[in-house]
């Protein structure tokens, strides 16, 4: 039974830990030790801004917007916020959170999913209890599988990725629950499955968790066909079970899901053509790089090859050595079978037309980039068959003739293949690297000779479990290790003192290399742009890269008003003067021709769409101080002589009130970024809010004097939290009255 005890499993689960720990010495160690290599999307990325939502929820708001980065963007339907995920809502409960903490959520997530693994393994086999060293025999399959998969391919090529690894660390715990929901037929292993796929989707990765769904849904149908040889009632009943759970699921994560949904056809995904979205796809000679890892170079320094760096599939010699001993009839083997060979497959990308048909075809597989990711269900399947495999040989399943022949073809793919794969890469660049080959072709040999050693013993189980913690720790801790400052780039200094004791609201522009691109957020500095972001907002992503140059007049109407750049290193035209040079590391520029953030416009110019209104700001004769280009709208009357006046009352990230006075009607144009949830009020009455100059905001403004309102509050939103908030509500009012029933059962 699935609800025995665990406890006999603390030992294995110790030393999974240990071999976790042993990986991720970095952070053991410290003194300056970091993981990943040069920091990556961990700190340039994701640290900062979760920083900026863990300061938001203690100051008690939800940070819904961000107006830091960007000139302003949506923060919580940006699926890479994992602003609801429950580890990171913990980040809440500690101060300006540290690097250190990311690093070991990275960790801990990995260590995650090497339970899982070690769990679903535990349930799919019951060899003999025998035992070695005070651990059942039982526990040594799991654990390969366990060490296998946590320190896989997509893991170690995405420690810096947070968000990839916590949502990949789920793929085990939902097929186990799934497993369970067909063997046992309980509703709390549908509850269980809702509340796995749920972590996955709040972690944060769009592509892994469709990924993920992919497998569960799969194994999903995969079960259900092996019950048609049953009763019909059981097939209804885990029907029933597998569509509660999928209820769940999505009421467990509206509150996310929605609104990022609502956002995605105002990125760039929206319309991702084939070549984009099988750009990063696996190359066939990069196969290789499932019997080696150092053939091609390992890590963002060392990967030489002319095509993209992407996940090889590598999972360990010993790893394919024991899957390819896995002999047993269950039927969860032919699944991973299944499942291994699609991921390879779809990994291939462009290079087969599986891709294609499931970009034309699968529901959001076509805003989605990276192919080689579902390598993840490869490696999954290799890890789950070692696993297996171990216990085959343990219980004297494997004939020698069979590991005899395996060994050999591994041998043999050694020999030839990673020559071949390495002289084909070798033809596109200029200079390979010569020690690559030889290097990968030893070790690899020698992993397997030791593998072929090792099974002869009597201690064979523990034996080639070290052996392969070995592999993979020896092959794979240094991948992303590097020594340096994960705050540099961050620290407070004079020059944030100066910045923050301007009169605001105001921009500023990032081009010191002293700063990270997204520093602005730590700062609670709005900024114009910040580090590429997949998910950006298209129309004004469009428009930033198209004003031309620092000091034009598209770049001055975003309100631009200083630009930070390196120490005696101007970067622009002489309009920008410095005022500011008290920073050891930068200097501050005041753009003196700089466009207020709210203005005043009587002259429109009305286009047909959104290319016309492209064309029209481009226009070498507009001017944004005097006019706006408007979509729709009503035309104006000559304006007016009299007394005109504009100024904020209120400003936060969330609302803006502004007193206008206007002699005849007008146009209120903001440099704020357009994007739906923003509602207007003029004098409390709601009012139309238009595009404005291809990616802003204005609205019509009568003659008088006006108060204008306006707040972040979409309405898909508040129907996430709503759906989210009752699904909430009827778990736990159902496990009360399960726990009440089973408190009376007692």
């Amino acid at each position: 039974s699935v609800s025995h005890s665990l406890r006999k499993h603390l030992l294995p689960l110790g030393l999974l830990l240990l071999a976790t720990l042993t990986f991720f010495w970095p952070l053991v160690v410290g003194r300056g030790w970091h993981i990943p290599q040069g920091g990556g999307d961990l700190v340039s990325f994701l640290w900062p801004t979760y920083r900026y939502a863990s300061h938001a929820l203690r100051q008690g708001e939800i940070p819904l917007w961000n107006p830091y980065l960007y000139a302003g963007a949506p923060y919580a339907a940006d699926n890479q916020s994992g602003l609801f995920y429950p580890p990171n809502l913990l980040l809440t409960l500690v101060p300006d959170v540290p690097y250190r903490m990311m690093e070991w959520l990275v960790a801990l997530h990995i260590y995650l999913g090497g339970i899982g693994m070690y769990l679903l393994v535990i349930f799919s086999s019951s060899p003999p209890p025998s035992q070695y060293m005070g651990v059942q025999r039982r526990d040594w399959g799991p654990l390969v599988a366990a060490i296998a998969f946590q320190f896989s391919s997509v893991f170690v090529t995405h420690v810096g990725n947070l968000n990839i690894v916590a949502t990949s660390a789920y793929l085990p715990w939902a097929l186990l629950c799934l497993k369970q929901i067909a063997s046992a037929r309980q509703t709390r292993w549908a509850v269980a499955l809702g509340g796995c796929m749920a972590l996955a989707t709040l972690a944060g990765h769009a592509q892994m968790t469709l990924i993920v769904g992919v497998a569960v849904g799969l194994a999903g149908l995969w079960e259900l066909s092996l019950l048609l040889r049953t009763t019909a009632t059981n097939v209804l009943r885990v029907a029933l079970l597998l569509a509660l759970s999928l209820v769940l699921t999505f009421g467990l994560t509206a509150i996310a899901l929605l609104p990022a949904v609502d956002m995605t056809p105002h990125t760039h995904r929206a319309d991702l053509s084939h070549e984009a979205a099988a750009r990063y796809s696996l190359p066939p000679i990069g196969l290789s790089g499932v019997l080696s890892p150092l053939l091609f170079g390992r890590g963002p320094r060392g990967f030489w090859p002319a095509w993209d760096r992407v996940e090889l599939g590598y999972a360990g010699m010993v790893t394919l050595f024991l899957a390819g001993l896995a002999v047993g009839n269950s039927r969860t083997r032919y699944f991973a079978y299944l499942l291994g060979g699609l991921g390879l497959i779809v990994a291939l990308g462009k290079y087969t037309q599986v891709h294609s048909w499931l970009y034309e075809h699968l529901p959001g597989f076509g805003q989605l980039r990276v192919p080689a990711r579902f390598i993840l269900l490869t490696d999954f399947a290799l890890a789950y068959l070692a696993g297996m495999g171990l216990q085959d040989w343990i219980r004297g399943l494997v004939s020698k003739r069979r590991l005899i022949t395996w060994s050999s073809v591994l041998a043999l793919a050694t020999g030839v293949t990673l020559p071949m794969a390495w002289g084909a890469a070798a033809t596109e660049v200029s200079s390979p690297p010569a020690e690559a080959l030889p290097l990968a072709v030893i070790i690899t040999l020698l992993v397997l000779g030791l593998a072929l050693v090792t099974t002869k013993q009597r201690w064979c189980a523990p034996g080639i479990t070290l052996l392969l913690a070995i592999e993979l720790i020896a092959l794979g801790s240094w991948v992303e290790v590097d020594k340096f400052d994960p705050n540099a780039g961050y620290h407070a200094g004079p020059a944030v003192d100066f910045l923050q004791a301007q009169t605001k609201p105001f921009r500023i522009d990032v081009a010191a290399v002293a700063w990270q691109p997204n520093s602005p957020t730590t700062h609670h500095l709005e900024a114009v742009s910040g580090i590429h972001n997949p998910l950006a907002l298209a129309d004004y992503d469009t428009y930033y890269w198209s004003v031309g140059h620092r000091g034009s007049q598209l770049y001055n109407f975003l309100n631009t008003r200083f630009l930070v750049a390196d120490k005696g290193t101007p970067a622009a035209d002489s309009t920008f003067v410095p005022v500011f040079d008290q920073d050891p590391h930068v200097d501050v520029y005041l753009n003196t021709n700089s466009h207020p953030r709210i203005t005043l416009i009587y002259n429109p110019i009305f286009v047909a769409d959104q290319a016309s209104a492209f064309e029209s700001v481009h226009s070498p004769n507009f001017d944004p101080e005097h006019e706006v280009v408007l979509e729709e709208g009503e035309p104006l009357p000559p304006s007016a002589v009299g007394e005109r006046n504009l100024y904020y009352t209120q400003y936060t990230n969330h609302q803006q009130t502004i007193f206008a006075m206007t002699p005849s009607p007008a146009y209120l144009v903001f440099s704020e970024v357009w994007y739906p949830g923003w509602d207007v009020f003029v004098d409390g009455e709601p009012v139309e809010l238009l595009r404005a100059n291809f990616a802003f905001r204005a609205i019509y403004l009568p003659a008088g004097d006006h108060t204008i309102t306006m707040r972040f509050a979409p309405q898909i939103w508040t129907l996430g939290l709503t759906i989210t908030s009752i699904t909430l509500i009827g778990l736990v009012i159902i496990s009360g009255l399960c726990l009440a029933r089973w408190k009376l059962q007692g």
